[in-house]
Order: structure tokens, then sequence, then C-alpha cells
């Protein structure tokens, strides 16, 4: 009797060895990045997207406050998108609203929400276009109302329906941009009529157009948050291999994955 349980114990052991082990599955971490308004074409998110296979995008301007408030806290990153003319009386000229083009007032209001919220949270923040011009309104400064009438037409910002608009870029050495663009430059496509004029408290220019209009800011101290930069021109509509397109998304998303 002792035999036959010591060879059914012998037997049990034996088979229990054969079963591999199971393995644990690993779940993917997920991002969540959240963009203040979307381009029809999606270009924002393709743009990400081509450099990071887990985000989860959520675009805000459709949802109502209550969904906005609940999305915020979930941040890993934002990005303030390009689009329509800050309302003037922002950056105190008010009484120069007639040279602007459209006004969005909801926008504007939502997207000092989620610049107010980025900085205050440290959550990477990446503004393009109007995000760089109401990033730089939201902490305090102020925008130039039109570069053809106040500044010149010696550099071509923004071109008509036919034609786009493309000229170089001179970056600030030793300035973050600098660092990702890892010393190099090169033409960007740009869509504006208005720029940064006066830098907010904390800020700095980080690259210039040739008629000396501010073309990127970024925080003077960088050690007071993990990432902030603001381009006036678009690096999602440019091919992503330009040095001063998929290295923005890279470093964004880099400091959205820390």
């Amino acid at each position: 009797m002792k035999t036959l349980v010591l060879s059914l114990l012998i037997l049990l052991i034996a088979c229990t060895a054969k079963q591999p082990a199971k393995k644990e599955v690993e779940k993917e971490t997920t991002y969540t990045v959240l963009i203040s308004k979307a381009h029809k074409l999606r270009r924002y998110k393709k743009w990400l997207d081509a450099h990071s296979e887990n985000l989860i995008i959520h675009h805000l301007y459709e949802l109502n406050e209550t969904q906005v408030d609940s999305l915020l806290p979930l941040a890993d990153g934002i990005l303030i998108s390009g689009g329509e003319d800050v309302e003037p009386a922002k950056y105190g000229k008010g009484d120069q609203i007639e040279r602007c083009g459209k006004i969005n007032l909801k926008r504007d209001s939502l997207e000092i929400k989620m610049i107010n919220f980025a900085m205050t949270n440290k959550v990477p923040l990446f503004g393009i276009c109007r995000g760089e011009q109401i990033t730089n309104v939201s902490q305090g400064g102020s925008l130039i109302i039109d570069i053809p009438s106040d500044v010149g037409t010696e550099v071509l910002h923004r071109g008509t329906d036919s034609t786009k608009a493309y000229h170089a870029i001179n970056v600030v050495k030793g300035s973050m941009l600098d660092s990702i663009c890892l010393g190099k430059t090169d033409t960007v496509r740009s869509s504006h009529h208005q720029a940064v004029e006066n830098l907010a408290p904390g800020f700095m220019a980080a690259a210039y157009s040739p008629d000396s209009v501010i073309e990127a800011i970024e925080l003077i101290d960088k050690s007071q948050h993990p990432f902030v930069l603001g381009v006036q021109w678009h690096p999602e509509k440019m091919g992503y291999d330009n040095v001063l397109s998929g290295c923005f998304a890279e470093a964004f998303l880099n400091a959205v994955k820390k």
C-alpha cells in the first residue's frame, strides 16, 4: 500500500512539473493626450500616432464642461492646436478687434483652462500656432495684431487658399528647442497673421523668423515644469522627417511617457 501511494505521489509530481507555468499578461501602458480642437483631417492625431502606438487621444472642444473637467485629471499631455485669433481684450488690445480675424470665445475659455491646468499640475504642454499664442496670452503676454501691417511683408507667414507659406527658422542656441533639434534647422510651413509680441513672465523666445518675429517660446527655468513649448508653425502639416516636425512629436511624447 505504501508503495502504491508513493508511486502515485511521484506520478502526480511528475505531471505537475510538465505543466508550463502560466505567463503573466503584461498590460500595455497607455497615455492620454488631450487636444483642444481637432482639425477636420485629424492631422494632429495622425502626427502623434505616427510616433507612438499607445496613445488615447481626446478632442475636448465638442465636449461639455463636466466632460472636460472629468478628462483633465487623466491627461498625460495637453496639445493646444491651431485656429482662430485670440480675443484681443485678453491682452489689452480690445479696441483693435476689427483688425482680427474670426474670434471664438468658447475656444479661448477652454484652452486657457487647459493651459492653466497643465501649468499648475506640471502636465507636458505643447502649443501649435494659435496654441503658442494663447499660451503666451494666458500667462500674461501679448500678441502682434497683424504681422503684414505691424511688421511688414518681408517674410510670408500666411499664404492664400491656393498657396502655402514656407520660411526659414532661426533657433536660439542653448534653448530647449535647440536641444530637441540637435542644433539643426530647416524651413517650416506657416499659416498665421498674428504672433507673440511681449513674452509672458517666465518665458523666453526659442526661435525667430528672418523678420525677427518670435516663432517659438519656452520656459526660462526648465526645472519648474517637465515640458512647455509653443511653436508658431505647423509641424503636423510638414514631412515627419523634417527636424522641425518629427523631433517635436518625439520630445513631447517622451515627456508625456515620463
